[in-house]
This record gives structure tokens, C-alpha cells and sequence, in this order.
């Protein structure tokens, strides 16, 4: 099978990435990818610093219809989004869509999980009496019903509050209470969503030292054994990132996903 690079989550100045979208095509052809999708943060009904804003949404489509016209014959660019689940509304006209979950509110409190350590630390200790396991379970449910809308073709970032996670300082990734929740959530999502793909994001590793990606070990074992299917990807925010490629993060583990993921040189995947 030929080698197929690609990357389907990406972010640009569109919302919280750091370069264009013209910047990011440019690098991808350099590394001779074969396709890439563009995926801002959907807009959402609140102030913040990072999802795109409503009013951009045209702009961001006709860029994405320029660079077809520019580039297209090279280079297959795809129209997706990064829909939240605090987000209202879903535009038309989008190649995919990825679901994930980045913030809900507890107590009073609204937060984004990946926000910072210590905001995160803050909700554990005041929104939770410094329960972590409820505060995964909180998640988990919000992503649970996010996974199952029909408009959602790939789950997001399975763990993503394990960003600032290092060396167990919330919890032991391991624990089996905690392993009961996240199995929970795989199990749920795949009997309901047979069609969904999951997403191995290899960002946290990339931007944040995880010693892996999104979801762990763990869980990625348990929706293989459910029969789930994945997609490798890079959650690039920036050019950089996209040039250092899958190449940059040890995922050789990854080979025992065989028949639900190809890797080819370590780098690319094909989806099926």
C-alpha cells in the first residue's frame, strides 16, 4: 500500500493556530502530504481566546476555496471543523466534521480542561472536593453524547484532561476506577456509533510531553477489542508542528492497532 500522509485536525488563524492557512498547504506539499484538512475550533456563544469567530465562518470557507483552486491539483484540501459541545449551531457545507469536548461548568466555575494546570487544579479542588474521578465522569458523559450526533464523524481527543496529567498528579492513569469510567465511555460509544472514527492525537505528545497520545494505552486497547476504527492525527497548530509530522513522536505501540490503523514509515495512515 502506498504511503498516504495526511492530517485532518489542524488549526490556523482561523482560531487559536499560529499560522495560515495558505502557510500550512505550502508546508504539506513540502513534505509531500497527500491530503490535509482544515479544522477551527467552532465558534462558541461565549467570549474566549481560542474557537473561531461566527462571523469569520464565510471567510474561512472562501479561503479554503481559493487554495482549492490554487492547489488542488496537488494536494486533496478538506473542509472540516472542530465542532465543541458547548457550540449552538453547525454550518453546511463542511467535508467532516470532529467532535470533541474542551469545557463544560461545575459549581459556577466554567473551565476548559486544557486550559492551564492550574485552572484545572482550581475545578478539581472547588468544583469537585477534589474528586478527579468526577470530574472525568462529568466528561465522559459530555462525550458521550457528543460521539453519538450523526453530524460527527471523528471523536476527538478520548482523555484529553490527561494533558497536565504528568507523572499521575491528579490520578493514576491506570487506576481501576478510573479505567471502569473510560471503558464505560468506549463501550457506549462504539455500540452507538459503529461508524465513528476515533482519534489518535498525537498533540499532547507533540506540544505538551505526554509520553503518549490521545486516548492512552489503555482505552485504545479496549475500542480495538470493541472494533473500533481510528485516524492518526497531528492536532497541529502551527507549521512547525505539521513539518516535524508523525515522524516526531514515538508511536510504535501504535502496531498493535493493525487492521483498524495503517502506519506507513512511522509517519502516514490511511483511513478505511
Amino acid at each position: 500500500m502506498a504511503e498516504y500522509l495526511s492530517c485532518v485536525h489542524t488549526h490556523t488563524e482561523f482560531c487559536d493556530g499560529k499560522s495560515s492557512m495558505e502557510e500550512m498547504v505550502l508546508a504539506a506539499l513540502e513534505m509531500n502530504y497527500k491530503s490535509l484538512g482544515f479544522s477551527p475550533h467552532s465558534p462558541l456563544p461565549y467570549e474566549n481566546d481560542w474557537a473561531m469567530k461566527k462571523e469569520d465562518l464565510p471567510a474561512y470557507f472562501a479561503e479554503h476555496a481559493r487554495l482549492k483552486r490554487l492547489y488542488g491539483d496537488r494536494i486533496d484540501l478538506l473542509c472540516g471543523i472542530e465542532w465543541d459541545e458547548e457550540s449552538t449551531d453547525l454550518p453546511d457545507g463542511l467535508d467532516y466534521v470532529i467532535g470533541s469536548v474542551h469545557s463544560f461548568s461545575k459549581r459556577g466555575i466554567h473551565f476548559s480542561v486544557d486550559y492551564s494546570k492550574d485552572l484545572l487544579a482550581r475545578v478539581v479542588k472547588e468544583g469537585y472536593d477534589g474528586d478527579f474521578l468526577a470530574l472525568c465522569a462529568d466528561y465522559y458523559e459530555l462525550l458521550c453524547t457528543q460521539g453519538a450526533k450523526k453530524q460527527v464523524d471523528i471523536l476527538g481527543h478520548f482523555d484529553l484532561f490527561f494533558k497536565y496529567n504528568k507523572d499521575g498528579c491528579f490520578i493514576d492513569e491506570n487506576d481501576p476506577r478510573y479505567l471502569a469510567l473510560a471503558f464505560k465511555a468506549a463501550d457506549e460509544l462504539v455500540l452507538a456509533r459503529p461508524d465513528l472514527y476515533f482519534e489518535i492525537n498525537v498533540g499532547g505528545m507533540a506540544r505538551a510531553g505526554r509520553p503518549y497520545p490521545y486516548p492512552a494505552p489503555a482505552v485504545l486497547c479496549r475500542l480495538k477489542e470493541r472494533g473500533a476504527r481510528f485516524v492518526l492525527t497531528g492536532d497541529c497548530h502551527s507549521v512547525e508542528q505539521l513539518k516535524r509530522g508523525y515522524g516526531a513522536v514515538d508511536v510504535s505501540f501504535l502496531d498493535r492497532l493493525s487492521g483498524s490503523l495503517y502506519l506507513l514509515d512511522g509517519r502516514g495512515f490511511v483511513l478505511f
